[in-house]
């Protein structure tokens, strides 16, 4: 194996000696100026098939920018140049290639290209706007080709962009996933998506780029080092990149429902000001008739939830994108008000059991957040620097109800029955407890964290030694919290007449610190800028060190010697410091020291050919993950524990990717293969005993091993710009060996559990997805897209009824889902979506007195937006959500939601004014379904009522400068 790999990099090697040549030029227009995009197609003059294609892009020559085409050729040899570029007349040049021998490069004329201009008669010109173009390796969005309600927002452009879609703050582009959205080029709050996409107004819009960008490696190596990141790079209009924009949005509603937004940004020169605020208590904030055609249906959101949320980000500008400061600070309260309602199953051999629960909760969080970026580069080293702190403060009460059954309960309402004087006599039979809790609690959290790098590059020549360097970077977390909680709990075993009545209130400080030091050398053993090919190993050592103190102090207030249920109410404590020892509960009290240091040494690879552009680009890596690592834990609890373990992980990373792109499409694919390995917690192989709630029983397993998972993921996609129609393709496969599994012992006379850790093998799961995209008629009007999910689980676990034998029980779990958009769009007045949707959830198993598991969600909607006379504009959908399958009876149900919006643009659309309707015909409601090897959970939660909400919304700026001009005769 290691002959092969020698062999293959000596061919390697020999292959980048061979200087590749090609030719260069300009393409400009009339005016003798630049044109960027221009596509350039390298034709054989024998039978005029394309060989090559390039885009003009820009380079810096003399601290001049002109925009230049590139293409490989071979000497002595004649080729035919396509030029084409929208809204230009296309050109064709002939080019005789004649270099000198040691000549790898030939210029060619520029090549004038002259506007596409016809003298017209009389006549109207109805046009579809182009909504997307491919120039080089980026797609370009159109903004102003999108029909938008008025008052949307970014996250409402980029759900109607082809391509792509918008799940739960995730955005995806042709099945890839986006790790990072910019601002004209910049990083905004952090490429925290969610803040651009819900305080972005869409109307600042002018394109949408999606593209790999390199990271801050390659840009100080000047070579691809594998570090590509997808981006979506929001562009703003010119007239927006100075001076201030600013955009309010003041909203009141029925049902005590109220919204506030704001949006500022000061652009200057060199710096950016970005104010954000948001405060409502709409949950996840809709537009009536925004389209999502791909992602999952709205649903109703899972509780309540009021959020006030304030943001101040500043950002200053170097020479370079890589000489920055920046600093983001902000300041967000959540009050959530939730309720909701369980019907589980548990499966057993020998008979299930069955649990019915409603529990509310009303927890609130007060969060100030600040972080500080420092980044400079210099010829031959790079300084990043990232510091950030955070303090946060919680408190809230729960109650809960729950009772569990030997038998099938007919339905929710049983619940309420049990605790009912006067209980139906057969139903309390079926009973096997059931359990009042109460509990309040506060607590604050406090951390810190930095980062330092530093490279430098080795040499000062321009050969290959010189492209080598060594990183040495630090990083350091430091975290500090405290937790209060008070807890009133009745457990009534009414199959044995027994009850349990405690009052508990527990201590819980924390704190905990990690730091790591690390060294890096990368060393080139192939370094072709002029290929677009190289070849690295990176040999890398690292420290980390972290060490974490918890306390848990549970004291029995209902043991105090002078206690009664009305003087020791929820949150009282008793006088003195004595009393509450005196009935500290020593069974279920611990504290643990836990130090863990970890040696990392190994070696990497990457090697890189193609640009993407003119020639595909390949890349393959790969990592051994070596580590060393030792856990010592000191832990009391009854008695002492002083236990370590040495460990050496291995966990290799393997995989590769192509790419390639031009002006008809790009094709995209990658590879990847993981194996890593878990390590049970520390404290989990204690002969430990916890029985703080006496419902729940854990105990721990001094013979637990490490897991092994081994994973392989693929991927493929292709975009055709043509018919812009995507297709992509992605599976994956996972297997787990000695899975950390939960061992469960169930009580059929108590309803105690008893759980503890086991290693476990059968663990797998497998599965895979599509996603297809096309436009179906000529004009472009009509757009189809879906995508399909499949996954097949196969969950082991271990079942035990208490006096029977250990039953292993295997779960089969299927899972599909898929949905179908279908999008209607004539010019800025009519848009039109259908989308139906389903998902399917099968589980089975080999157990014989196992209940065959089915349950099906599909909806249907239809939504959109018309242009309506003296300038109102309507949007509106509606769905129907259908649920089958259920256990629970009232969970099999039909509802129609509907939304509509109705707006008007005033004093030429800088005042907006909306009138939004919210589950028109009050049938929203939020139920789901989990399945696992366990059982089977179905959950009701409480939703947003139906509203009805007046928006008024203001958009202005001022001190807009005008742009300067790109060249010195624009003047």
């Amino acid at each position: 194996m290691l002959r092969k790999f020698t062999f293959l990099l000596f061919l390697l090697m020999v292959a980048t000696t061979i200087q590749a040549r090609h030719i260069t030029g300009k393409v400009v227009d009339t005016d003798h100026r630049d044109l960027e995009g221009a596509t350039v197609e390298l034709l054989s003059i024998a039978d005029s098939s394309v060989i090559r294609v390039a885009q003009t892009k820009e380079v810096q020559l003399w601290g001049w920018k002109q925009w230049v085409y590139e293409l490989d050729v071979e000497n002595n040899k004649s080729y035919l140049l396509r030029v084409s570029m929208l809204g230009y007349q296309t050109q064709y040049k002939k080019v005789d290639v004649k270099m000198a021998d040691r000549a790898n490069e030939q210029r060619v004329d520029d090549i004038v290209l002259a506007e596409n201009a016809r003298q017209l008669s009389e006549v109207v010109v109805k046009a579809t706007k182009i909504k997307m173009v491919m120039k080089g390796d980026t797609v370009v969005y159109d903004a102003s080709a999108f029909n938008l309600s008025e008052g949307s927002m970014l996250d409402a452009l980029v759900q109607q962009m082809p391509g792509a879609t918008l799940e739960n703050g995730v955005i995806k582009v042709n099945g890839r996933t986006i790790s990072s959205l910019l601002v004209d080029g910049r990083d905004f709050f952090n490429g925290d998506a969610s803040k651009a996409l819900e305080n972005l107004p869409a109307y600042t819009v002018d394109k949408i780029k999606v593209y790999d960008k390199a990271g801050r490696e390659s840009r100080f190596q000047g070579v691809d080092m594998g570090d590509k990141e997808l981006v979506l790079d929001v562009n703003l209009k010119k007239q927006y990149k100075h001076g201030n924009i600013s955009n309010v949005d003041l909203a009141l509603g029925s049902s005590d429902r109220y919204q506030a937004r704001l949006f500022s940004m000061f652009y200057g020169k060199k710096s950016r000001l970005t104010l954000t605020g948001n405060v409502n208590n709409v949950n996840n904030y809709r537009v009536p008739g925004q389209d999502n055609v791909t992602g999952d249906l709205p649903d109703a959101g899972s509780g309540l939830s009021a959020r006030k949320q304030f943001g101040l980000e500043y950002r200053f500008e170097g020479k370079t994108e890589d000489d920055y400061y920046k600093t983001s600070n902000s300041y967000t309260a959540v009050d959530n008000d939730n309720t909701s309602r369980t019907n589980a199953q548990t499966f057993l051999t020998g008979g299930d059991y069955y649990n019915l629960s409603t529990n509310a909760n009303r927890p609130k969080n007060y969060t100030l957040y600040t972080r500080h970026v420092f980044s400079r580069m210099f010829k031959r080293s790079m300084l990043f620097g990232d510091v950030n702190a955070s303090h946060s403060h919680s408190k809230g009460w729960n109650s809960s109800l729950s009772g569990r059954f030997n038998q099938k309960p007919w339905g929710m309402s049983a619940l309420d029955s049990i605790f009912m004087p006067n209980a139906d006599h057969a139903l309390m039979q079926t009973v096997i407890n059931r359990v009042r809790n109460a509990g309040k609690y506060q607590g604050e959290s406090t951390s810190f964290s930095g980062y330092f790098n530093h490279s430098i590059k080795l040499g000062k020549g321009e050969d290959l030694w010189s492209q080598n360097n060594i990183s040495l970077e630090a990083n350091a977390h430091y975290n500090r919290s405290s937790n209060d909680r008070f807890a009133l709990n009745r457990i009534d075993y009414l199959s044995t007449g027994a009850k349990d009545d405690r009052n508990q209130f527990s201590q819980s400080p924390n704190k905990s610190y990690d730091y790591s030091l690390t060294a890096e050398y990368t060393h080139f053993l192939i370094n072709d800028s002029a290929g677009v090919r190289n070849f690295y190993v990176r040999p890398r050592y690292a420290y980390k060190q972290s060490y974490d103190s918890q306390t848990y102090d549970l004291y029995r207030l209902d043991q105090l010697a002078d206690y009664d249920s009305l003087s020791y109410g929820m949150g009282v404590l008793p006088s003195t410091r004595e009393a509450l020892l005196s009935v500290k509960d020593g069974n279920n009290s611990y504290w643990s020291d836990q130090m863990t240091r970890t040696h990392d040494a190994d070696v990497s690879f990457v090697f890189s050919s193609g640009d993407g552009v003119q020639r595909p680009r390949f890349m393959a890596y790969g990592n051994p993950g070596l580590s060393f690592k030792y856990d010592n834990l000191v832990y009391y609890r009854q008695r002492s524990y002083n236990t370590s373990r040495h460990d050496v992980l291995f966990q290799p990373n393997l995989g590769m990717m192509y790419q390639f792109n031009d002006s008809t499409g790009n094709v995209y694919a990658s590879f990847n293969y993981r194996s890593s390995e878990s390590q049970p917690g520390m404290t989990s192989m204690l002969d430990i005993r916890d029985d703080a709630n006496p419902l729940y029983v854990t105990l721990g397993n001094t013979n637990l091993k490490n897991a092994r998972t081994h994973s392989v993921n693929a991927q493929w996609g292709k975009f055709q710009m043509r018919t812009q129609s995507m297709l992509s393709l992605g599976a994956n496969y996972s297997i787990t060996r000695n899975a950390l599994a939960t061992a469960v012992v169930y009580d059929k006379q108590t309803g105690v559990t008893t759980s503890q850790p086991r290693n476990i093998n059968g663990n797998w799961q497998v599965g895979g997805n599509a996603f297809a995209q096309r436009v179906l008629d000529k004009k472009k009007h009509l757009t189809l897209q879906g995508n399909i999910y499949v996954n097949y689980n196969n969950s082991v676990d271990l079942t035990t009824v208490e006096g029977m034998d250990n039953t292993r029980s295997d779960v089969h779990n299927t899972m599909a889902s898929g949905s179908v958009g279908l999008t209607y769009q004539l010019g800025e007045g009519l848009r039109l979506s259908l989308t139906p949707a389903v998902n399917y959830r099968h589980a089975t198993s080999d157990r014989k007195d196992f209940s065959e598991v089915s349950a099906w969600n599909y909806n249907f909607r239809f939504s959109g937006m018309v242009h309506l006379p003296w300038s109102f504009e309507l949007s509106s959908d509606l769905t129907s959500y259908n649920r089958r399958g259920y256990n629970d009876d009232q969970m099999n149900t039909s509802e129609w939601v509907w939304n509509a919006r109705l707006t008007r643009g005033f004093l030429k659309k800088r005042l907006t004014l909306s009138l939004d309707a919210f589950d028109i015909l009050a049938q929203l409601k939020n139920t789901d379904v989990t399945l696992n090897s366990q059982g089977r959970t179905e959950t009701w939660r409480n939703s947003l009522p139906r509203y009805v909400m007046v928006h008024l919304s203001y958009k202005f700026n001022s001190g807009m400068a005008k742009p300067k001009p790109r060249y010195p005769w624009e003047n």
